[in-house]
């Protein structure tokens, strides 16, 4: 009888359920070392939007919107469209302080396309660097 006792309060002790549980390098619960982990998860998720959606925005708008379907060899950068991916995340990380009915993604997405557009007509004839200059 002692015996069982005894391998029960083992039992017990050895798996008292997860608020003992050490996940990683964490020292507390398992329920808030996850919460963590989820904190950390959705600002990598926010760095990844920052990035993506000017950059899908002018894509899409090259594409669609300025018709522009073939790639141009002769042009390495186009140091307009970088600076407004630049420019695109910049914004979305201000929309995202506003905490914004619509999310940060659809109205940087939108603006970034508008500029790109107006950009795209009033540079559409001098290139920046083109391989012909360094030839």
């Amino acid at each position: 009888m002692s015996s069982s006792k005894n391998n029960l309060s083992m039992f017990k002790s050895r798996h008292s359920g997860l608020r003992n549980y050490r996940f990683g390098n964490c020292n507390d619960n398992l329920s808030r070392c996850l919460f963590r982990r989820s904190f950390l998860f959705e600002h990598f998720l926010y760095a990844i939007g920052s990035v993506f959606a000017p950059l899908f925005a002018i894509l899409l708008t090259d594409y669609f919107l300025l018709i522009n379907k073939q790639i141009q060899t002769d042009l390495l950068i186009n140091w307009v469209t970088l600076a407004l991916c630049a420019l695109g995340t910049m914004l979305y990380y201000q929309f995202i302080k506003l905490d914004f009915v619509m999310g940060a993604t659809i109205p940087v997405m939108i603006i970034i396309s508008i500029l790109h557009v107006m950009t795209g007509r009033l540079t559409a004839r001098w290139k920046y660097v083109k391989k012909s200059l360094q030839a």
